[in-house]
Protein backbone atom coordinates (compact mmCIF):
# COMPACT_ATOMS: atom_id res chain seq x y z
CA UNK A 1 0.00 0.00 0.00
CA UNK A 2 1.24 3.33 -0.38
CA UNK A 3 2.30 5.44 2.50
CA UNK A 4 -0.68 7.28 2.37
CA UNK A 5 -3.71 4.96 2.22
CA UNK A 6 -6.08 5.43 4.40
CA UNK A 7 -7.99 2.30 3.70
CA UNK A 8 -7.88 -0.81 6.61
CA UNK A 9 -8.11 -4.02 5.42
CA UNK A 10 -9.01 -7.21 7.19
CA UNK A 11 -6.00 -9.10 7.40
CA UNK A 12 -5.16 -9.99 10.70
CA UNK A 13 -5.73 -13.09 12.12
CA UNK A 14 -4.70 -15.26 15.82
CA UNK A 15 -3.97 -18.29 16.70
CA UNK A 16 -5.44 -20.25 19.91
CA UNK A 17 -2.11 -22.59 19.93
CA UNK A 18 0.18 -22.15 17.35
CA UNK A 19 0.25 -25.23 15.23
CA UNK A 20 3.15 -27.45 15.60
CA UNK A 21 6.56 -26.79 14.24
CA UNK A 22 4.71 -23.07 13.06
CA UNK A 23 7.94 -21.75 11.28
CA UNK A 24 8.31 -17.96 12.65
CA UNK A 25 10.98 -16.70 11.53
CA UNK A 26 14.19 -16.95 9.19
CA UNK A 27 17.37 -15.61 8.59
CA UNK A 28 21.00 -15.16 7.23
CA UNK A 29 24.17 -15.41 9.39
CA UNK A 30 26.55 -12.70 8.62
CA UNK A 31 29.16 -15.11 7.67
CA UNK A 32 27.15 -16.84 5.27
CA UNK A 33 28.21 -16.45 1.53
CA UNK A 34 25.07 -17.96 0.11
CA UNK A 35 21.77 -15.83 1.47
CA UNK A 36 19.65 -18.79 0.05
CA UNK A 37 20.53 -21.24 2.63
CA UNK A 38 18.13 -19.76 5.50
CA UNK A 39 18.16 -20.65 9.36
CA UNK A 40 14.60 -21.24 10.90
CA UNK A 41 13.20 -21.43 13.73
CA UNK A 42 10.26 -21.84 16.04
CA UNK A 43 8.22 -19.33 18.37
CA UNK A 44 8.89 -20.91 21.44
CA UNK A 45 12.64 -20.85 20.95
CA UNK A 46 12.67 -17.82 19.21
CA UNK A 47 10.87 -15.24 21.71
CA UNK A 48 13.78 -16.19 24.05
CA UNK A 49 16.12 -15.48 22.06
CA UNK A 50 16.84 -12.78 19.66
CA UNK A 51 15.49 -9.77 18.13
CA UNK A 52 17.32 -7.61 14.99
CA UNK A 53 17.22 -4.04 15.14
CA UNK A 54 19.08 -2.95 12.20
CA UNK A 55 20.44 0.48 11.13
CA UNK A 56 23.13 3.17 10.88
CA UNK A 57 21.90 5.31 14.00
CA UNK A 58 20.90 2.58 16.87
CA UNK A 59 21.75 3.21 20.24
CA UNK A 60 21.78 0.44 22.81
CA UNK A 61 21.69 1.35 26.41
CA UNK A 62 21.99 -1.50 29.16
CA UNK A 63 20.48 -1.32 32.42
CA UNK A 64 20.29 -3.39 35.78
CA UNK A 65 17.15 -3.91 36.72
CA UNK A 66 16.50 -6.52 39.95
CA UNK A 67 19.76 -8.16 38.74
CA UNK A 68 18.17 -9.01 35.33
CA UNK A 69 19.99 -7.33 32.47
CA UNK A 70 17.71 -4.64 30.36
CA UNK A 71 18.33 -3.02 27.20
CA UNK A 72 17.10 0.31 25.91
CA UNK A 73 17.41 0.17 21.68
CA UNK A 74 16.10 3.07 20.18
CA UNK A 75 17.07 5.42 17.04
CA UNK A 76 19.04 8.41 17.77
CA UNK A 77 17.65 11.07 15.56
CA UNK A 78 13.78 11.08 14.44
CA UNK A 79 11.92 13.87 12.83
CA UNK A 80 9.73 14.92 15.98
CA UNK A 81 12.75 16.22 18.46
CA UNK A 82 12.44 13.11 20.13
CA UNK A 83 15.52 12.08 22.75
CA UNK A 84 14.26 8.69 23.06
CA UNK A 85 16.76 7.10 25.63
CA UNK A 86 15.84 9.96 27.64
CA UNK A 87 12.46 9.52 27.38
CA UNK A 88 12.65 5.80 28.28
CA UNK A 89 15.42 5.86 31.39
CA UNK A 90 12.04 6.79 33.77
CA UNK A 91 11.11 2.84 32.97
CA UNK A 92 14.37 1.66 33.28
CA UNK A 93 15.15 3.62 36.69
CA UNK A 94 11.83 2.70 38.37
CA UNK A 95 8.85 1.43 36.35
CA UNK A 96 10.16 -1.88 35.38
CA UNK A 97 11.79 -2.19 39.55
CA UNK A 98 8.10 -1.63 40.28
CA UNK A 99 6.21 -4.42 38.32
CA UNK A 100 8.90 -6.95 38.99
CA UNK A 101 8.29 -6.05 43.20
CA UNK A 102 4.61 -5.65 42.43
CA UNK A 103 4.67 -9.76 41.01
CA UNK A 104 7.28 -10.84 43.02
CA UNK A 105 9.10 -12.36 40.05
CA UNK A 106 12.87 -11.65 38.83
CA UNK A 107 12.84 -14.86 36.34
CA UNK A 108 13.55 -13.21 33.61
CA UNK A 109 16.91 -13.70 31.51
CA UNK A 110 17.04 -10.67 29.78
CA UNK A 111 14.40 -8.16 28.64
CA UNK A 112 14.85 -5.50 25.93
CA UNK A 113 12.58 -2.17 25.12
CA UNK A 114 12.68 -1.65 21.24
CA UNK A 115 12.17 2.06 19.96
CA UNK A 116 11.81 2.92 16.59
CA UNK A 117 11.14 6.32 15.28
CA UNK A 118 9.06 6.10 11.96
CA UNK A 119 10.85 8.27 9.33
CA UNK A 120 8.13 8.37 6.05
CA UNK A 121 5.07 8.48 7.09
CA UNK A 122 3.52 11.89 6.08
CA UNK A 123 2.08 13.16 9.66
CA UNK A 124 1.68 12.40 13.18
CA UNK A 125 0.68 8.17 13.64
CA UNK A 126 1.06 8.24 17.38
CA UNK A 127 2.69 4.79 18.53
CA UNK A 128 2.23 1.15 18.95
CA UNK A 129 3.96 -2.31 18.69
CA UNK A 130 3.72 -5.80 19.60
CA UNK A 131 5.56 -8.22 22.11
CA UNK A 132 7.29 -10.72 22.64
CA UNK A 133 7.89 -13.02 25.66
CA UNK A 134 11.32 -11.11 26.90
CA UNK A 135 10.56 -7.38 25.36
CA UNK A 136 8.55 -4.74 23.11
CA UNK A 137 8.86 -3.31 20.10
CA UNK A 138 7.09 0.06 19.39
CA UNK A 139 6.71 2.03 16.05
CA UNK A 140 6.65 6.00 17.07
CA UNK A 141 4.89 8.39 15.07
CA UNK A 142 5.36 11.41 16.67
CA UNK A 143 6.89 13.20 20.05
CA UNK A 144 7.01 10.72 22.77
CA UNK A 145 4.30 11.94 25.10
CA UNK A 146 2.13 10.62 27.44
CA UNK A 147 0.02 8.70 25.86
CA UNK A 148 3.25 6.83 24.46
CA UNK A 149 4.22 6.51 28.64
CA UNK A 150 1.00 4.58 28.74
CA UNK A 151 1.56 2.39 25.66
CA UNK A 152 4.88 1.45 26.77
CA UNK A 153 3.84 0.21 30.52
CA UNK A 154 1.05 -1.54 29.06
CA UNK A 155 2.29 -3.16 26.71
CA UNK A 156 5.55 -4.13 29.00
CA UNK A 157 3.38 -5.06 32.04
CA UNK A 158 1.29 -7.92 29.43
CA UNK A 159 5.08 -9.95 30.15
CA UNK A 160 2.07 -11.06 33.17
CA UNK A 161 -1.23 -10.43 32.45
CA UNK A 162 -1.70 -11.39 28.83
CA UNK A 163 1.48 -14.02 28.69
CA UNK A 164 1.98 -15.40 32.21
CA UNK A 165 -1.45 -15.22 33.09
CA UNK A 166 -4.36 -15.90 30.98
CA UNK A 167 -7.75 -16.87 31.62
CA UNK A 168 -9.43 -19.20 29.27
CA UNK A 169 -7.69 -20.67 25.61
CA UNK A 170 -6.92 -17.53 24.50
CA UNK A 171 -7.04 -13.63 25.45
CA UNK A 172 -9.90 -13.28 23.23
CA UNK A 173 -12.05 -15.20 25.84
CA UNK A 174 -11.43 -12.90 28.85
CA UNK A 175 -10.27 -10.07 27.69
CA UNK A 176 -11.83 -7.87 30.70
CA UNK A 177 -9.17 -9.63 32.45
CA UNK A 178 -6.15 -10.03 30.02
CA UNK A 179 -6.58 -6.78 29.02
CA UNK A 180 -8.59 -4.27 31.50
CA UNK A 181 -7.09 -6.09 34.77
CA UNK A 182 -3.65 -5.63 33.11
CA UNK A 183 -4.25 -1.82 32.50
CA UNK A 184 -5.01 -1.25 36.31
CA UNK A 185 -1.82 -2.86 37.16
CA UNK A 186 0.17 -0.67 34.22
CA UNK A 187 -1.66 2.36 35.75
CA UNK A 188 -1.24 1.68 39.69
CA UNK A 189 2.53 0.67 38.85
CA UNK A 190 3.21 4.57 36.50
CA UNK A 191 1.62 5.44 39.57
CA UNK A 192 3.98 3.58 42.33
CA UNK A 193 7.11 4.42 40.12
CA UNK A 194 6.05 7.74 39.98
CA UNK A 195 5.99 8.36 35.88
CA UNK A 196 2.14 9.33 36.25
CA UNK A 197 1.61 12.27 38.89
CA UNK A 198 -2.30 12.67 40.04
CA UNK A 199 -2.96 14.75 37.45
CA UNK A 200 -2.12 11.69 34.76
CA UNK A 201 -3.61 9.30 37.31
CA UNK A 202 -7.03 10.75 37.62
CA UNK A 203 -7.07 11.86 33.76
CA UNK A 204 -6.70 8.26 32.39
CA UNK A 205 -9.66 6.91 35.31
CA UNK A 206 -11.96 9.54 34.64
CA UNK A 207 -11.61 11.04 30.57
CA UNK A 208 -10.30 7.56 29.13
CA UNK A 209 -12.14 4.63 31.13
CA UNK A 210 -15.44 6.56 33.59
CA UNK A 211 -16.14 8.90 30.80
CA UNK A 212 -16.19 7.04 27.63
CA UNK A 213 -17.44 3.71 29.12
CA UNK A 214 -20.11 5.15 30.29
CA UNK A 215 -21.26 7.25 27.42
CA UNK A 216 -21.03 4.32 25.13
CA UNK A 217 -23.79 3.06 23.56
CA UNK A 218 -22.60 -0.70 23.81
CA UNK A 219 -21.29 -0.63 27.46
CA UNK A 220 -23.47 -3.07 28.26
CA UNK A 221 -23.34 -5.73 25.65
CA UNK A 222 -22.18 -9.79 26.57
CA UNK A 223 -19.09 -10.58 26.83
CA UNK A 224 -19.48 -13.02 23.61
CA UNK A 225 -20.11 -10.16 21.81
CA UNK A 226 -16.79 -8.69 21.87
CA UNK A 227 -14.29 -11.49 19.58
CA UNK A 228 -17.36 -11.36 16.85
CA UNK A 229 -17.03 -7.43 16.38
CA UNK A 230 -13.41 -6.60 17.38
CA UNK A 231 -11.75 -6.22 14.16
CA UNK A 232 -14.86 -4.90 12.45
CA UNK A 233 -15.74 -2.22 15.10
CA UNK A 234 -12.33 -1.50 17.17
CA UNK A 235 -13.10 1.85 17.98
CA UNK A 236 -16.30 0.58 19.78
CA UNK A 237 -15.82 -3.33 20.30
CA UNK A 238 -12.45 -3.09 20.89
CA UNK A 239 -11.86 -0.65 23.42
CA UNK A 240 -14.37 -1.78 25.50
CA UNK A 241 -12.86 -4.90 27.56
CA UNK A 242 -10.00 -2.31 28.53
CA UNK A 243 -12.29 0.10 30.12
CA UNK A 244 -14.89 -2.71 31.67
CA UNK A 245 -11.97 -4.53 32.90
CA UNK A 246 -10.14 -1.72 34.28
CA UNK A 247 -12.95 -0.57 36.09
CA UNK A 248 -13.78 -3.86 37.37
CA UNK A 249 -9.98 -4.12 39.03
CA UNK A 250 -10.39 -0.36 40.30
CA UNK A 251 -13.90 -1.49 42.43
CA UNK A 252 -12.49 -5.10 43.37
CA UNK A 253 -9.38 -3.42 44.83
CA UNK A 254 -11.57 -1.07 46.88
CA UNK A 255 -13.56 -3.88 48.01
CA UNK A 256 -11.03 -5.84 49.12
CA UNK A 257 -9.01 -3.29 51.08
CA UNK A 258 -12.50 -2.45 52.69
CA UNK A 259 -13.48 -5.91 53.73
CA UNK A 260 -10.13 -6.60 54.95
CA UNK A 261 -9.09 -2.95 56.44
CA UNK A 262 -6.47 -2.42 54.63
CA UNK A 263 -4.37 -5.16 54.61
CA UNK A 264 -4.86 -6.95 51.55
CA UNK A 265 -5.62 -5.25 47.98
CA UNK A 266 -6.21 -6.83 44.72
CA UNK A 267 -2.55 -6.72 44.80
CA UNK A 268 -2.39 -9.72 46.95
CA UNK A 269 -5.27 -11.98 44.85
CA UNK A 270 -3.61 -11.50 41.32
CA UNK A 271 -0.43 -12.89 43.18
CA UNK A 272 -2.25 -15.89 44.17
CA UNK A 273 -4.03 -16.70 40.95
CA UNK A 274 0.00 -16.56 39.56
CA UNK A 275 0.23 -19.26 41.92
CA UNK A 276 -2.05 -21.08 41.06
CA UNK A 277 -1.22 -20.90 37.18
CA UNK A 278 2.22 -21.91 38.02
CA UNK A 279 1.14 -24.70 39.87
CA UNK A 280 -0.99 -26.09 36.73
CA UNK A 281 0.48 -28.05 34.40
CA UNK A 282 1.24 -26.21 31.24
CA UNK A 283 -1.33 -27.45 28.73
CA UNK A 284 -4.00 -26.49 31.40
CA UNK A 285 -5.81 -23.49 31.56
CA UNK A 286 -6.98 -20.88 34.19
CA UNK A 287 -10.51 -20.30 34.35
CA UNK A 288 -13.13 -17.81 35.66
CA UNK A 289 -13.94 -20.54 38.41
CA UNK A 290 -9.80 -20.15 39.80
CA UNK A 291 -10.16 -16.43 39.55
CA UNK A 292 -13.45 -16.86 41.69
CA UNK A 293 -11.63 -19.05 43.88
CA UNK A 294 -8.40 -16.64 44.13
CA UNK A 295 -10.82 -14.30 44.85
CA UNK A 296 -12.53 -15.78 48.06
CA UNK A 297 -9.90 -15.50 49.73
CA UNK A 298 -10.93 -12.12 50.44
CA UNK A 299 -14.11 -11.60 49.58
CA UNK A 300 -17.63 -13.61 49.74
CA UNK A 301 -17.34 -15.95 46.86
CA UNK A 302 -21.51 -15.81 46.20
CA UNK A 303 -20.26 -11.96 45.67
CA UNK A 304 -17.99 -12.56 43.50
CA UNK A 305 -19.56 -14.79 41.37
CA UNK A 306 -22.63 -12.64 40.62
CA UNK A 307 -20.13 -9.89 39.97
CA UNK A 308 -18.40 -11.60 37.48
CA UNK A 309 -21.49 -13.02 35.57
CA UNK A 310 -23.20 -9.38 35.90
CA UNK A 311 -20.74 -7.07 35.17
CA UNK A 312 -17.90 -8.76 33.25
CA UNK A 313 -20.07 -11.54 31.28
CA UNK A 314 -23.44 -9.73 31.24
CA UNK A 315 -21.86 -6.46 30.86
CA UNK A 316 -23.71 -4.63 33.50
CA UNK A 317 -22.12 -1.30 33.95
CA UNK A 318 -21.24 -0.64 38.21
CA UNK A 319 -23.32 1.66 39.60
CA UNK A 320 -20.54 3.33 41.70
CA UNK A 321 -24.14 5.53 43.65
CA UNK A 322 -24.15 2.43 45.80
CA UNK A 323 -20.33 1.71 45.87
CA UNK A 324 -18.05 2.17 49.06
CA UNK A 325 -14.44 3.17 48.35
CA UNK A 326 -11.13 3.48 50.70
CA UNK A 327 -11.30 6.84 52.02
CA UNK A 328 -8.94 7.83 50.21
CA UNK A 329 -10.87 8.16 46.99
CA UNK A 330 -13.95 10.12 46.38
CA UNK A 331 -16.11 8.91 43.78
CA UNK A 332 -18.69 11.20 42.22
CA UNK A 333 -21.73 10.29 39.83
CA UNK A 334 -23.14 13.19 37.58
CA UNK A 335 -25.18 12.67 34.66
CA UNK A 336 -25.11 9.21 35.21
CA UNK A 337 -21.04 9.06 34.80
CA UNK A 338 -18.33 8.73 37.46
CA UNK A 339 -16.00 11.03 38.49
CA UNK A 340 -12.93 9.49 40.88
CA UNK A 341 -10.63 12.54 42.92
CA UNK A 342 -8.61 12.40 45.46
CA UNK A 343 -9.35 12.98 49.03
CA UNK A 344 -7.73 15.94 50.71
CA UNK A 345 -4.79 13.75 52.55
CA UNK A 346 -4.41 10.92 49.74
CA UNK A 347 -1.03 9.97 48.25
CA UNK A 348 -0.57 7.57 45.21
CA UNK A 349 2.27 6.24 46.50
CA UNK A 350 1.00 5.38 49.63
CA UNK A 351 -1.97 4.33 48.36
CA UNK A 352 -0.23 1.87 45.67
CA UNK A 353 3.32 0.54 47.44
CA UNK A 354 4.87 -3.01 47.63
Amino acid sequence: MAITDQSNPLVSFSWRRYPENLTYFNSVEPSQTDPSKKLTDYYDNLSQKVYFVMGDDIGVQEYDVLGIPYYAVTTKEDNYGNDLQESLSPFFESYFQSIHRFWNDTEFPFYYLAVTALQNNQKEIGGGGFGMRNGFVMKLGRKFGTRDKYVTAHETSHTWIGIKIIIGENSFDHQWFGEGFNDYATIINLANSKIYGEEDFLHYFNEENFKKHYESAIKDVHNDSIATNYWTDYANYGVLPYRRGCIYAFYLDNQIRLASDGKFTLRNMLLDLYELRKAKKKDEVLTVDDFINAGAAYLDKKELEEQIARYMIAGQPIDFEDVKTIPEFNVEVHNNIPKLSLAAHADLSKIYRW
